[in-house]
C-alpha cells in the first residue's frame, strides 16, 4: 500500500513542490472531513470478480503475463462526489488487482498488486501541479481567469462531463501517464483505457454549450425524472444478473533519452493518437458480485499503488508534467488517512512550510474573508506573529520561513478567528492551539449556527453553545429589574386564585391599562362598537382586510389546520365591517367553537356556528370571542412570527455573512439583540413551556407550524405597508410615513456607499443564498373566492426555489440595477419590521392585553393563566431600552435621528410620538 514515510522517494522534491503538495493534500483532507467520506468520487458502488490477462501483443511483462488471473474490484462513482447520478459530471472507474484466489469468499482487499484510477475524457485539464493547484485552491473568479488563460479547458471538460444511461456504456481513461518496464528493462510511457467488452461505443456526451465553466458540472434538469441512484442501481443490477465485463487496454510510447520528448509524452492535456500509440488489449475484467458499503469504504485507491514495472513517474518540481500523478499519489494518502481514521502520513508533515487550515461553521459552511491572527503561545506574554485571511472556501495559509529567527525554533502557536462582535468592533470568536506541523486542518466551531431540529430559521443554543449575541448590559439590567418586580406579584398566585384578584394585584402594583381606564372614564367605552372598530384597525394586532364585491371589509382568524390540546378551546371568527367617512363600522361576527375532544385537524367537529350582529343577544359574546382569536393570532403571527422570527432570520444570515460591506453599519443597529430575545422567547412565549403552548388551545408543535405557515407568506420583495383607510386609520398612516422616511434614508445611504457595497458584493450574494436556503417554504395567504385584498402591498408572491423569500442577487460581483433595487428594498423592509412593525405590537400588549376580561388566549383562564399573561405582557412593555431618538447604545446614525425629528409634526398629526420608535427587537 502507498503510504508516505520519511524516506519515501515521492518526498524528494524541491521546497516549492513540497509546499504545494502539502497545501493541496490539506485541502483534500479537509474536503474528506467535510464530506465524512472520500474527498472526490464520494458516493459509488464497487463490484468484485476476476481479471484475466490476454494481451499477446504486449511486450513481455512481469505482471501482464498472458493467461495470468487476478482477483479484481472495480468501483464506479461520479467524480465530484454527488449523490445524484443525474447531475452531469465526470464518471470514474477505479480498479484494484490483488494476489490470491478470485473465487475466495474471504478476499483481503488491502494487499495490492495494482491500482488504476480512470475517468471519462481522455485528457486531464491541467498538465502540471502548479496550475492544478491554482484551480483547486482558487475561487470561482480565479477559475474563470484560468479558463480564459487556457482555452483548451472547455473542450477537455466537454469530454469529461457525461450524461450516460449506464456506467458500462462510457470509456474510461487514466488520462495521466505511468511507466511500463518490460522483461528486458525497456521503459515505456503508458496510458490505460477501459471499455465494455461487448464492443459498445462511448456515450453520454452533452452539448458543449451546457457546460458553463468555471462551474465544472451541470445541474440535473427539472425535466429529468430518473432516480438519484439510477447509474449505481443499473450497474448493481447488471452485476448481480449476469455480470459485467470490461476490456483493459493500454497505449505505449518508448521513453527517450531526450527529456523534452519525455515531457511532451507525459503531458496529460494532449491525446496520444492511435497512429503513434495504438490501443493494445491487456485483458478482460469479469465482475459478478457486489461489495458491501463497509467493504467499499475500506478501500483506498491510489495511483501510487503499483509495482516498479508499472509504477509512477516522479517529478522533482511542480512544473514537470509528471507532477500531476506524483501529487495525486500523496494527496490520496492524506485524504484516505483522514477518511479511515488512520494517523496522517508522517513524511508529509515535513513538507509543510506554512500555517494552514480551513475555518467553518458547525454546518460546514466556510467563514469567508475572515481575519486569522497567528500568536506565539508564550505563557506570560503571547505575541502576535502574523495575520492572514480566509478565502471564499474558508481556507487560510500563511507561509513560514523557518530560517527567520522568529520561526527558527518552531515555537508553539495558536490562532484567533476574528469577526465583528456585539460591541460593533472586531473581536476573537474562536481560539485554537496549533498541532506541531502547523496544519490546523478543519477548524469548526459554533458561530451563528442554525437550530438543526427546527423547521423555523432559529439560532442554535444549548447548554454547551451560548447565544452568539447576548443582551447589552443596560438591556439585561432593565430586563432583570422588570422580571424581578413582576415575579414578586406572580408568586402569590395559584390556579384557584380568582382572576379578578390576579387583575387587582397587577393593577395595584403597575396601574391600570388602557381598556380599564376607558371603563372608568366611560362605562362600556372599551366594549362599545366604536372602540372595537378602533382596536381592530389600530390595536395590538392591526387587521389586514379583504374586500368583497359590495365593498364590505372582512377579517378572518381560523385555527382549523392546527392541533388543540383538548383542555382549552378558541373560536374561529369572521368579522364583516363597512368603511364610512368617519370610520369603520362592524356589521357582523360569525364564530364557531371546536369541540374540546376534536383535537386533530383531520377529525374536526364544531358547535353550530353563530352569526351575530350589533344589538342582538350574542353580540357582546361575539366581540369577546373575536378578541380571543385576535389575541392568539396577534401574539403568534403579528408579534412573534412576522416580528421576532421574521427579523431573526435576516439577522442570522446577516451576521454569518456580512462583515466588511457598509450594509453592516446600516442594518446592525436594527438587527442586534433579536436572536438573544428570540432565544429567551423559546421558553417564555412560543416554546413548549411558553405562554402560547401553555395557555392557548394550540399545542407546542402547532404553535410552531402556525408561525411557520405564516412566515411562508412573508417576502421582502415587493412588500410595502398597507395604505391608510382614512384619518381614523392611525396605524396605516404611521406605517406609510415611516416607510417613506426609511426609503429616503436607505437611498441616501446607498448613494454615499455604492462603491464600497459593490466591492463587497460577494457578502451580499452569500447572505442572499443563505437567507433563501434556510428560509421556510412559500405558503400563499388564503383568500376566499369573490374577494380581493383591500391593499396587496403586504401580500407576498412566491420567492425562489419554492421558498418564501426571493434572492437579492445571483451574482457574487458586478450587481445589476435590479440587484441594487432588491438590496435597497430588503434593507427598508428589515428596518421597518425591526422597528415599527414590532414596537407597535409589542408596546400595545398592555394596552389591549393587560386586562384579562378584555383579551386572553383561550375562553377560560385559571389564576395561573391570568397571572402569566399579565406578567409576560407587562415584562415586554416595561423594558424600555433601544429607542431611535434616545440612541442609548450610540449606534443609530445621526442622519436617521435627524430625518425622524424633521418629521415629528407629521407623526404628531396622526397622534404618534417619534420617541415611541424602538430601534430594534430586543424585547
Amino acid at each position: 500500500m502507498s503510504s508516505a514515510r520519511a524516506n519515501d522517494p515521492r518526498l524528494n522534491v524541491d521546497p516549492l513542490f513540497g509546499g504545494l503538495i502539502y497545501t493541496i493534500a490539506s485541502a483534500f483532507r479537509m474536503l474528506a472531513q467535510h464530506k465524512k467520506g472520500r474527498a472526490t468520487h464520494t458516493v459509488g458502488v464497487t463490484a468484485r470478480g476476476t481479471f484475466t490477462v490476454s494481451g499477446d501483443n504486449l511486450p513481455a511483462h512481469a505482471v501482464f503475463t498472458p493467461g495470468r488471473t487476478f482477483p479484481v474490484v472495480v468501483r464506479h462513482a461520479s467524480i465530484k462526489g454527488f449523490d445524484d447520478d443525474a447531475i452531469r459530471d465526470g464518471r470514474g472507474l477505479s480498479l484494484r488487482l490483488f494476489e490470491g484466489d478470485a473465487d475466495s469468499e474471504d478476499l483481503d482487499l488491502q494487499p495490492t498488486v495494482l491500482d488504476v484510477l480512470s475517468s471519462t475524457g481522455s485528457r486531464f485539464f491541467m498538465n502540471n501541479a502548479v496550475d492544478f493547484g491554482r484551480w483547486v485552491a482558487g475561487d470561482m473568479e480565479t477559475r474563470a481567469a484560468l479558463v480564459a488563460e487556457f482555452p483548451k479547458i472547455l473542450p477537455i471538460f466537454h469530454k469529461i462531463v457525461k450524461n450516460p444511461d449506464s456506467f458500462t456504456k462510457v470509456y474510461y481513461y487514466s488520462e495521466t501517464t505511468t511507466r511500463f518496464i518490460d522483461h528486458d528493462g525497456k521503459r515505456y510511457h503508458m496510458r490505460y483505457r477501459f471499455r465494455n467488452a461487448d464492443g459498445s461505443c462511448d456515450s453520454g456526451e452533452i452539448p458543449i454549450e451546457e457546460i458553463t465553466l468555471p462551474k465544472d458540472y451541470v445541474d440535473r434538469p427539472t425535466s429529468d425524472t430518473r432516480p438519484k441512484d439510477y447509474l449505481r442501481a443499473e450497474f448493481t443490477e447488471q452485476v448481480t444478473n449476469g455480470g459485467v465485463s470490461y476490456l483493459m487496454e493500454v497505449q505505449l510510447k518508448p521513453e527517450s533519452e531526450d527529456e523534452i520528448y519525455n515531457e511532451i509524452a507525459r503531458d496529460c492535456t494532449v491525446d496520444w493518437t492511435e497512429a503513434e500509440a495504438p490501443f493494445l488489449e491487456v485483458g478482460t475484467i469479469s465482475l459478478n458480485q457486489m461489495l458491501s458499503p463497509a467493504e467499499d469504504a475500506s478501500i483506498a485507491f491510489n495511483v501510487g499503488n503499483a509495482p516498479e514495472a508499472l509504477g509512477l513517474i516522479l517529478a522533482r518540481t511542480p512544473f514537470e508534467t509528471a507532477s500531476i500523478n506524483h501529487l495525486r499519489s500523496l494527496v490520496y494518502d492524506f485524504s484516505a488517512a483522514v477518511r479511515q481514521g488512520r494517523p496522517l502520513p508522517a513524511g508529509l508533515a515535513n513538507l509543510n512550510n506554512a500555517v494552514t487550515g480551513m475555518v467553518f461553521h458547525l454546518d460546514q459552511t466556510p467563514l469567508r474573508d475572515t481575519l486569522i491572527e497567528i500568536w506565539r503561545a508564550d505563557p506570560v506574554t503571547p505575541r502576535l506573529m502574523a495575520t492572514t485571511r480566509t478565502n471564499q472556501s474558508g481556507r487560510f495559509k500563511h507561509a513560514v520561513n523557518f530560517s527567520d529567527p522568529m520561526w527558527s525554533d518552531r515555537p508553539p502557536i495558536f490562532i484567533k478567528v476574528i469577526r465583528n462582535d456585539t460591541s460593533d468592533h472586531p473581536a476573537a470568536v474562536h481560539q485554537q492551539p496549533a498541532p506541531p506541523n502547523y496544519d490546523f486542518g478543519f477548524v469548526a466551531f459554533p458561530y451563528w449556527e442554525y437550530q438543526v431540529n427546527s423547521t423555523l430559521p432559529q439560532i442554535l443554543r444549548n447548554d454547551l453553545i451560548a447565544s452568539p449575541q447576548p443582551f447589552v448590559p443596560a438591556q439585561l439590567n432593565a430586563l432583570m429589574m422588570a422580571s424581578a418586580k413582576l415575579a414578586l406579584i406572580q408568586a402569590d398566585h395559584a390556579e384557584d386564585t380568582p382572576v379578578p384578584q390576579v387583575q387587582q394585584d397587577y393593577d395595584s402594583a403597575l396601574g391600570k391599562n388602557l381598556t380599564e381606564r376607558l371603563e372608568e372614564e366611560t362605562p362600556g367605552g372599551s366594549r362599545g362598537d366604536h372602540f372595537f372598530a378602533y382596536a381592530v384597525l389600530n390595536g395590538f394586532n392591526p387587521a389586514f382586510f379583504s374586500r368583497d364585491g359590495d365593498g364590505l371589509l372582512h377579517v378572518r382568524y381560523n385555527f382549523d389546520d392546527y392541533e388543540f390540546d383538548g383542555k382549552r378551546t378558541a373560536p374561529n371568527v369572521h368579522l364583516t365591517m363597512e368603511a364610512r367617512p368617519d370610520g369603520l363600522v362592524p356589521l357582523s361576527i360569525e364564530y364557531r367553537l371546536r369541540h374540546k375532544e376534536a383535537i386533530q385537524p383531520e377529525a374536526l367537529s364544531f358547535a353550530p356556528a353563530v352569526l351575530s350582529k350589533p344589538g342582538d343577544d350574542h353580540w357582546e359574546t361575539a366581540k369577546a370571542y373575536f378578541r380571543i382569536a385576535e389575541f392568539i393570532q396577534g401574539q403568534a403571527l403579528g408579534h412573534l412570527g412576522r416580528g421576532h422570527l421574521n427579523v431573526g432570520q435576516y439577522a442570522i444570515a446577516f451576521y454569518r455573512n456580512i462583515q466588511h460591506s457598509p450594509i453592516y453599519t446600516l442594518l446592525h443597529p436594527h438587527l442586534k439583540g433579536v436572536t438573544a430575545i428570540n432565544d429567551k422567547g423559546n421558553g417564555i412565549i412560543f416554546g413548549k413551556t411558553g405562554i402560547l403552548a401553555q395557555q392557548s388551545p394550540l399545542v407546542a408543535d402547532s404553535v410552531i407550524k402556525y408561525m411557520e405557515d405564516d412566515l411562508g407568506a412573508c417576502n421582502w420583495k415587493g412588500w410595502k405597508p398597507r395604505a391608510s383607510l382614512g384619518k381614523f386609520h392611525r396605524y396605516g398612516a404611521v406605517g406609510e410615513l415611516w416607510w417613506d422616511l426609511l426609503d429616503d434614508y436607505v437611498a441616501d445611504f446607498f448613494a454615499e456607499n455604492a462603491s464600497a457595497i459593490a466591492a463587497n458584493w460577494d457578502e451580499i450574494y452569500h447572505f442572499s443564498q443563505n437567507l433563501v436556503a434556510r428560509g421556510v417554504a412559500y405558503r400563499a395567504t388564503p383568500l376566499p373566492d369573490g374577494e380581493s385584498w383591500y391593499d396587496d402591498g403586504e401580500i407576498s408572491d412566491p420567492g425562489d426555489n419554492g421558498k418564501a423569500l426571493s434572492q437579492v442577487t445571483n451574482t457574487a460581483a458586478n450587481p445589476t440595477e435590479a440587484d441594487w433595487d432588491n438590496l435597497k428594498q430588503l434593507c427598508v423592509y428589515v428596518i421597518f419590521h425591526a422597528t415599527l412593525w414590532h414596537c407597535w405590537r409589542n408596546d400595545n400588549q398592555v394596552n389591549f392585553g393587560g386586562e384579562i376580561d378584555y383579551a386572553r388566549l383561550a375562553l377560560h383562564y385559571d389564576g395561573i393563566d391570568a397571572s402569566r399573561q399579565l406578567l409576560v405582557t407587562h415584562s415586554l412593555v416595561s423594558v424600555r431600552h433601544g429607542f431611535v431618538t434616545r440612541n442609548e447604545d450610540g449606534d443609530i446614525p445621526a442622519r436617521l435621528i435627524r430625518m425622524l425629528e424633521d418629521e415629528a409634526e407629521a407623526f404628531q398629526a396622526v397622534n404618534y410620538s417619534i420617541d415611541a420608535f424602538r430601534s430594534r427587537i430586543n424585547i
